[in-house]
């Protein structure tokens, strides 16, 4: 056995420097060693998705709150979204060499969240190109390295230790369709919807949508950076692929319907806050009293909902206003 490893440590580069790389590897990962690891769940043959909870970021969670996933291709692997740090980009790249021993050979990063990028961190380390949509790039440039200290103040330096904000590697204006390690993905992008240059990747073989900030499952998506309009709009083009399942950006993988839940929300909440507009109720009294008891049960309503109100009455009436 020595033998057989002794020439494995020196095409690394000698035991001392491989024994830096596997002690740094262990100690990212250490912390989460303590409780229950992240696992891939297997959603179709080759495509795993890594679902983070539903609550808002905690230490408690270590800013797991949003989704990512992979999908295995003949000789390689597409990752989709990284987490909130370069720890758990550590985390993610372990999952996938825990299914495969195939190299990652693209990350592709749907929209600029913070609990989506981050963990980008540890794949440009190792060589990994990023993908992003342009408009997506942009935002991260403008806006991310104050996302970064935040999730820094909220988490903690070490649980944070070595993210960065990081530059895409390929950019696309558009949808798009590409063949990566033997996989037909499609880059879909319909417009700026949840966030200014949203994609979504769907893996054609097995119908799965990785939806990005499109879907919401079982919990309150936010209209921080959306154009509500066309959000619904781009919902509707998705029912018309032939999608068998969904990974949302937040909350469970879902069946197709999980798109007609979050169009449903959506088209509730701006046809609500028309009418209370329009009868000239209240940015205030509206914020408080708006309810939809559909949507009630979904994670971060009390927080979450009423912000929405806020920002679809704010956008009517600078529409009301642009109209005079």
């Amino acid at each position: 056995m020595t033998g057989r490893i002794l020439p494995i440590l020196q095409q690394a580069g000698g035991i001392g420097r491989l024994t830096r790389r596997l002690v740094t590897a262990f100690l990212l990962v250490l912390p989460w060693m303590c409780g229950a690891a992240p696992r891939s769940l297997e959603v179709a043959p080759g495509v795993y998705a890594m679902v983070g909870e539903l609550n808002e970021v905690t230490r408690a969670n270590r800013g797991v709150v949003g989704n990512a996933g992979f999908i295995v291709g003949t000789d390689g692997v597409i990752v989709i979204d990284s987490g909130p740090s370069a720890r758990y980009g550590q985390i993610l790249l372990a999952e996938v060499r825990r299914r495969t021993c195939k190299p990652v050979r693209l990350l592709v990063l749907t929209h600029a969240v913070q609990e989506f990028i981050f963990g980008a961190s540890a794949f440009v380390k190792i060589g990994v190109p990023v993908l992003a949509h342009v408009d997506s790039a942009q935002l991260m440039r403008t806006r991310c390295a104050h996302c970064l200290e935040n999730l820094v103040r909220q988490l903690g330096k070490r649980e944070m230790r070595g993210s960065r904000v990081v530059t895409a590697d390929i950019l696309v204006h558009g949808g798009t369709r590409l063949t990566i390690s033997g996989r037909d993905i499609e880059l879909v992008h319909h417009g700026w919807a949840a966030s200014p240059g949203d994609i979504a990747v769907f893996d054609r073989a097995t119908g799965v949508l990785f939806a990005g900030a499109m879907v919401a499952q079982d919990r309150i998506p936010s209209l921080r950076d959306a154009e509500v309009t066309n959000w619904i709009q781009a919902l509707q083009k998705l029912k018309a692929m032939p999608i068998t399942r969904v990974v949302p950006a937040h909350g469970p993988v879902a069946d197709p319907r999980s798109i007609d839940s979050t169009e449903q929300y959506l088209q509730s909440l701006l046809d609500a806050t028309r009418l209370r507009f329009e009868s000239g109720a209240t940015l205030v009294d509206s914020m408080q009293q708006l309810e939809l008891p559909a949507f009630r049960q979904w994670a971060l309503y009390p927080t979450l909902h009423p912000q929405n109100v806020q920002r679809v009455y704010l956008k009517l009436e600078r529409d009301d206003f642009d109209a005079k």
